[in-house]
């Protein structure tokens, strides 16, 4: 996971400042995580320590747009598409997007961060010698030589999966409760979509899906892998700055569904803010009473996924978006705007 970041680092000064909002260009990266714990009590001590870890760096790491873990309801026991390999694990799912070195190390250095972090590398959520039972770790994007060669590789043990077309690590979005440009959103808060995609002969490749571009261009981050543990599906992933309208979700279920019998069998989807970065969607009471709005408007507006919403179902650590996603930007576009 993106924690061992801290293992390349020596500072452990608590931090108390907002951080950059610059960034070096062409350094971005997402790290999808596939932690399989053995049980709800692990799971619960994993979030867990996963919050402190999110609070530190939604802090001080705004170049962390997106530091979101959370339950997986897609791959619940229960759901007909359940996974897991024993009866009482717990299936969770990390998205995590750095653009850039400094950032990926820095989200890593405070006090606060590296209290979670050890709780994440004790003897009860300990790394397994087994490489089928470590977290499978996929990385999209363009991070520098050095992370790969000294972290990603060595330490995550990364698959890296190519971005489809009008998949993107980040697009630029007007604010964190805003919408991206041509979105149509009909909520204010962030929202995190997985979405699973299976059958007409598809071997599961991210390459098999059709992403339209009006959907695409509402992201700040999308991208789409073949399920590790399920034959023939594709996930999903897209971070929207608020929920699409009707007729992007509709747009989207023709594309991924375009050849002959395949059908989108799940859409998991978290909504919400967090102003401290702790809570992945906020208060969880005010979550759970929005789950059954969202899900009336999902489901109408593409009658197909009738039955097959799951709204904030599980546990949620992190954030979605950063509170202050709007003012990151490439230090060159920075210091040309200084020279004018």
């Amino acid at each position: 996971m993106s924690a061992a970041a801290a293992a390349a680092t020596t500072t452990t000064t608590k931090s108390t400042a907002t951080g950059p909002v610059e960034y070096a260009p062409n350094e971005s990266f997402i790290l999808h995580v596939c932690w399989e714990t053995p049980s709800q009590e692990a799971a619960t001590k994993l979030l867990n320590a996963l919050r402190a870890c999110g609070a530190a760096t939604h802090r001080d790491t705004p170049t962390v747009p997106t530091y979101f873990f959370r339950t997986s309801t897609n791959d619940a026991a229960g759901t007909g598409t359940g996974i897991n390999t024993k009866a009482s694990s717990v299936w969770c799912e990390f998205t995590e997007v750095y653009m850039d070195t400094a950032g990926f190390l820095g989200h890593a250095k405070s006090q606060d961060f590296l209290g979670g972090y050890a709780v994440i590398m004790g003897a009860d959520l300990k790394l397994s010698a087994d490489a089928k039972d470590r977290p499978i770790t996929m990385r999209w994007g363009t991070p520098t030589d050095w992370v790969a060669q000294n972290i990603l590789k060595p330490v995550l043990n990364e698959q890296i999966v190519p971005l489809v077309a009008g998949a993107a690590v980040y697009r630029a979005v007007s604010s964190s409760t805003g919408t991206a440009t041509g979105s149509g959103g009909t909520s204010a808060a962030p929202v995190l979509l997985s979405i699973d995609v299976a059958g007409g002969g598809g071997d599961g490749k991210s390459s098999d899906v059709n992403l339209p571009s009006a959907f695409a261009a509402a992201c700040s981050t999308l991208y789409s892998f073949p399920h590790p543990k399920r034959a023939g599906t594709t996930r999903i992933v897209a971070v929207l700055p608020s929920l699409p309208a009707a007729p992007l979700l509709t747009e989207f279920n023709a594309a991924v569904t375009s050849v002959k019998d395949r059908a989108v069998s799940r859409v998991e989807v978290w909504s919400g803010r967090s102003e401290s970065g702790g809570d992945g969607v906020g208060d969880a009471k005010a979550a759970a009473a929005a789950a059954p709005e969202i899900v009336k408007a999902v489901e109408e507006s593409v009658t197909a996924w009738k039955g097959k919403v799951t709204v904030n179902g599980g546990s949620a650590v992190g954030y979605i978006l950063h509170r202050n996603v709007s003012e990151i930007k490439p230090a060159a576009a920075a210091a040309a705007g200084a020279a004018k």
